[in-house]
């Protein structure tokens, strides 16, 4: 037997329905869902010599808005499921200082990743069609709200599920599942960051500086973005590989709903966006790095964001490094935090089993 102890990073993070959504009675489009990893150490001879260890992982995705994605809230949740579950299978040799990391072995080691999450998705989808049709609910919105071929697009998909002889060789098009996606995959010595689709990850290090940790993708602009069910190249997921002094000491991981919301809050508020990660760093030293007293905190300024901004859904989702955060000086100078309220004990809850009904009061543009 093997006694398992927890990766030196740690994740949490919370979402908050859009304030549009709730005045339509619409749910919660997003999804967030984390891993923690574990140190395997072998305790007997028999065991394998070699320490392994699996990922600390979180991800996050965006259910797209439109009406032809009419279960994108169980499109995003899937993703993030595949992600987490996908992390448990990638345990691999704990680094020594005579081994270190080969960019080149995690760029590899990337693409396969990338190759497996989008196949592991469209399964899930493909499954999830099966096991659940098309409500009545779900062909009344459709013919209320989509155009003819939007709604023959969804109809078609839902008809190669249920095992139509006529489309028996016609691939679905997972439309009514669009989505976007972010993942950070943390090891000791190495994190992996994935995106496909609008959002953010930031990182804050040491000096206090905040990065963006992924080139942004020309190919999202303004409500238009990539989404998972256009996908057909699991290549084109982007990737970044930190090592080093590259790695951060905390990373975050939003929706746009969380930057939009800002870009909506007055000009004096508009640079918050980028000193969330400080702020949620100085309430790690405040409660003594507790991240069930942050959730409170963290779930009520994400309903104050979309409440005064866009009304979009909006998820954050957090990975530290504990050692290091433990290290930084909790006497040092804080800035003015765009976060108010005092932390309080909270849990996360973002499952969800039964299809999402309908769609949202705007349409978001997804690029073909």
């Amino acid at each position: 037997m093997s006694e398992l102890k927890k990766n030196i990073w740690k994740p949490f993070g919370e979402s908050a329905i859009g304030a549009s959504h709730t005045r339509k009675d619409m749910p919660n489009q997003d999804a967030y869902k984390e891993y923690r990893g574990e140190i395997q150490e072998p305790k007997e001879a028999t065991d394998e010599p070699i320490n392994k260890i699996t990922p600390t992982v979180v991800a996050v995705s965006d259910g797209h808005g439109g009406n032809k994605y009419i279960r994108s809230g169980v499109g995003s949740l899937l993703a993030v499921e595949v992600m987490c579950n996908l992390a448990k299978s990638m345990a691999r040799e704990i680094h020594t200082p005579s081994k270190r990391v080969r960019i080149s072995e995690v760029d590899a080691n990337a693409e396969q990743i990338k190759a497996q999450l989008l196949n592991m998705w469209q399964r899930a989808i493909d499954q999830y069609s099966r096991m659940y049709p098309m409500t009545e609910k779900e062909q009344s919105f459709l013919n209320s709200n989509c155009s003819e071929k939007d709604r023959a697009a969804v109809e078609k998909d839902f008809a190669i599920a249920k095992g139509s002889p006529d489309l028996k060789d016609v691939k679905p098009s997972r439309v009514a599942y669009g989505c976007t996606f972010l993942a950070a995959i943390a090891y000791e010595d190495v994190v992996l960051i994935l995106q496909y689709g609008d959002g953010d990850v930031l990182g804050l290090y040491p000096n206090g500086e905040v990065k963006e940790l992924i080139v942004a993708d020309s190919r999202n602009m303004g409500n238009e973005t990539l989404s998972l069910c256009r996908l057909e190249n699991p290549a084109e997921i982007q990737h970044s590989v930190l090592v080093g002094s590259e790695i951060p000491i905390l990373i975050t991981l939003s929706t746009d709903g969380v930057k939009n919301s800002f870009d909506d809050l007055t000009a004096e508020e508009e640079s918050g966006f980028y000193k969330i990660p400080v702020d949620i760093k100085n309430l790690l030293l405040k409660s003594s790095v507790d991240t069930k007293a942050i959730r409170t905190v963290l779930k009520s300024e994400l309903e104050r964001y979309t409440k005064h901004g866009a009304g979009d859904d909006v998820t954050l989702g957090v990975l530290f490094d504990v050692n290091r955060i433990r290290a930084e000086e909790s006497s040092s100078t804080q800035t003015t935090s765009v976060m108010e309220k005092e932390p309080l004990v909270d849990e996360l809850d973002v499952i969800k089993e039964n299809p999402q009904e309908g769609g949202v009061e705007k349409e978001a543009e997804v690029s073909e």
